[in-house]
């Protein structure tokens, strides 16, 4: 499973295509050995049994035109064959106590990417990078407070957050993908009201639009 995920970070890389961000944070995660949550491990059952019809397509063989596809990599930044076992072998009958995933923590980690991302504004060597990361960081506090205060209204409390935080990833780029891979899967912990998840894809859009200047200007 990690050497598959290696193979598809360096297919996406040599060839520029196959896979999102999602994608590649969970490249990242299965290289990284990660403690996946039950509620990634469902969305790589998901994945896999979406997909399952990419192996008819042209390129998925070696030998074959166009080989690695662009389905062939996200298949592999996803964990391959190996990953699929994996997820299928982990997946908890849904009768087992699960994960609580609170709402502070879903913050918390927004928080983080705050001071992430300024730790790699300070860091950057690149104008461009470190106006877009300057740029983000400031826009992305007040969603997440917009976020919070919209969480307390809805719900008449204040919200606890955890004591732990999660350093930066290698790259700001790296952060970014992490970052949307973290949002879509840990966003229903924030409930179903239709304005707090309106504010989230707000800051997924945020999010998106950095990685875009990160990824083309320089």
């Amino acid at each position: 499973m990690v050497a598959e995920a290696k193979k598809g970070l360096a297919w996406r890389e040599e060839f520029n295509r196959g896979g999102t961000a999602i994608g590649v944070a969970r490249a990242r995660d299965i290289i990284n050995k990660a403690d996946l949550p039950q509620q990634t491990i469902s969305r790589m059952i998901s994945y896999f049994a979406r997909h399952e019809v990419d192996k008819q397509g042209e390129g998925w063989s070696p030998g074959e035109d166009g080989y690695p596809s662009a389905g062939r990599i996200a298949w592999a930044l996803w964990g391959g064959d190996a990953g699929r076992s994996w997820a299928n072998a982990n997946k908890k009958e849904q009768s087992q106590p699960q994960e609580v995933y609170t709402p502070g923590r879903f913050v918390m980690c927004l928080l983080h990417a705050v001071t992430n991302a300024h730790i790699l504004h300070l860091q950057s060597q690149s104008y461009a990078q470190h106006k877009a990361l300057g740029s983000f960081y400031e826009d992305l506090g007040d969603l997440v407070d917009s976020v919070v205060e919209q969480w307390q209204g809805l719900n008449g409390k204040l919200m606890n957050y955890p004591i732990e935080y999660r350093p930066p990833e290698s790259t700001a780029k790296s952060e970014l993908e992490y970052m949307l891979a973290y949002v879509a899967d840990y966003r229903s912990s924030m409930g179903d009201d239709s304005a707090i998840q309106n504010s989230i894809d707000e800051i997924v859009a945020l999010m998106q639009s950095t990685l875009y200047k990160l990824r083309f200007l320089k």
